[in-house]
């Protein structure tokens, strides 16, 4: 498979995981439990990580920091819904380690935009030429609109988690 496809798999992957998980959560905020979407969250969540870290780079990047943290969360999620069919702790477990891994499957979905799509990537010029570095990054949190839209992201992600452990 040539480094493009993967490319384009990865992203088509992606977006279905974020589809997909953002389904499941709003499923189970709202008290119903969605297995076949949530399967799929995880499937393709796990896909979107490990097909991450096998398109080479130049470097260790930003986005390989966020599937090399989303990886030990999934699979913790996979434990905590599969073998121990959310019993007791494992609950908030899985609850607690699959909205993390959507949100930061997300977050980097929202870094490629503002990356990769021109109108983004005019309102954050740092984000526009990657690999980025640290101080790259600490910039575009500068940036009103990239900084705005990860503090709603994060404050949704933490309110739709909250809601899917009180029920």
């Amino acid at each position: 498979m040539s480094i493009s496809t993967l490319g384009a798999v990865h992203v088509a992957v992606s977006l279905t995981g974020i589809v997909s998980g953002v389904v499941a959560l709003v499923g189970m905020a709202c008290r119903t439990r969605l297995p076949r979407w949530i399967a799929l969250f995880l499937a393709t969540t796990v896909f979107t990580s490990a097909s991450g870290l096998a398109i080479p780079s130049t470097s260790f990047g930003p986005a390989d920091v966020l599937a090399v943290i989303s990886l030990p969360l999934l699979t913790l999620a996979l434990f905590a819904i599969y073998m121990r069919g959310l019993v007791g702790i494992w609950k908030p477990a899985y609850l607690a380690s699959s909205v993390a891994a959507l949100y930061l499957n997300v977050f980097a979905g929202v870094v490629a935009a503002f990356q990769f799509l021109p109108t983004l990537r005019q309102v954050t010029p740092s984000l526009a030429h990657p690999p980025l570095r640290v101080e790259q990054r600490a910039a575009a949190f500068a940036v009103p609109s990239f900084a705005i839209t990860q503090v709603v992201l994060i404050l949704t992600f933490i309110a739709l988690g909250m809601m899917a452990a009180t029920r």
